[in-house]
């Protein structure tokens, strides 16, 4: 689709490019009637105003958006740095959004992106409730020619998107491979509430390695929680001990959570390891300053990040060659043994 520029909506109301652009700029001197029309043809056609005057000079702005849901996360904040590194080595600015995991707050962002003309979006998609929903600004994105590529979640849409993230079934099957493996048997399943990938993916790892090892899967083992806080994870951890007691074991849905369990375990007066074993995911910085050191799942965020501006920067330009083949991209976790379990 050929961007639609002042002149063009010039030329479908047969007036001059500076009409256009005293409505555009909601400058006096335009009939009421005539405004209202070009603000309607410019919101159906998709009008992006030209806010840094790009078109007029000749050359790109060479600048990309990221929205994710919370810079404050240590995975995000990693990936974040990650595609701010690549991004520099390739000459681009970058201007961070987060959506707080709202539908409203993402639609504002990325609006603002658009705006802004930047040549390309990086995006940890907010979840949506309905499966089958098209995700209504990435077909935007699309019919503006706005390249994008989404991190870490994969939308239910059923769309075709280029997806960099990593293989959290994988990772669940090998954490909780390993707690079966060790002798454990009942084991407290701690997972966000929504249905976002890694918690679905993680889950289908967890059941894949009770199904193959004959262990029995109690959904009343399942705790979930609404944020990935050490608070949810401490309240999360108690829930599960008070319908648990004989738990010994303990998947966390990420390390946050899982130093929120070992404060809960330590309250109920359980040792750890040698009453309650935990396993969480993503090895983030403060997963071996523990105590003690926590055996947990890592993903490779630094490389999520600099992948995910690889394959951006290659439909932006068409110069570099991304690696990985497809449109999922699946990084592989890798299973970090310390001394929780």
């Amino acid at each position: 689709m050929s961007k639609v520029t002042i002149k063009t909506l010039a030329e479908l109301f047969q007036v001059t490019p500076k009409t256009v652009s005293k409505v555009l700029n909601h400058k006096p001197g335009v009939g009421e009637e005539l405004r209202q029309s070009i603000l309607r043809k410019a919101e159906e056609l998709n009008y992006v105003p030209n806010v840094f005057g790009r078109g007029l000079q000749g050359n790109t702005m060479k600048t990309i958006g990221v929205v994710i849901s919370d810079n404050a996360s240590p995975n995000y904040s990693s990936i974040v740095k990650a595609i701010e590194a690549a991004a520099d080595r390739a000459g681009y600015n970058m201007i961070l959004c987060n959506s707080s995991e709202n539908i409203e707050i993402e639609e504002k962002k990325i609006k603002l992106l658009i705006e802004k003309q930047v040549e390309g979006i990086i995006i940890a998609p907010v979840h949506r409730e309905e499966a089958g929903e098209v995700h209504p600004l990435l077909k935007r994105l699309a019919d503006l020619a706005i390249h994008y590529v989404l991190i870490s979640r994969s939308p239910r849409d059923g769309g075709s998107h280029t997806v960099v993230r990593t293989d959290d079934e994988q990772g669940g099957y090998a954490a909780a491979r390993y707690l079966i493996d060790c002798g454990h048997r009942r084991i407290a399943v701690l997972v966000h509430e929504l249905p976002i990938t890694p918690s679905t993916e993680r889950l289908k790892g967890y059941r894949r390695a009770f199904a193959e090892a004959g262990v029995l899967w109690d959904e009343r083992c399942i705790v979930t929680f609404p944020d990935a806080t050490v608070e949810c994870g401490k309240r999360a951890m108690l829930q599960a001990l008070d319908h648990n007691e004989d738990c010994t074991a303990v998947l966390a849905f990420n390390d946050i959570i899982a130093m929120g369990a070992m404060i809960a375990a330590r309250e109920r007066g359980r040792r750890i390891p040698d009453d309650l074993a935990i396993v969480g995911f993503d090895d983030i910085t403060y997963a071996q300053a523990m105590n003690p050191p926590l055996t947990t799942v890592r993903q490779d965020t630094a490389l999520i990040g600099s992948r995910a501006f690889e394959v951006l920067h290659h439909k932006m330009t068409g110069l570099v060659k991304p690696t990985g083949q497809g449109k999922l991209i699946l990084l592989q976790p890798e299973l970090i043994i310390r001394e929780t379990v």
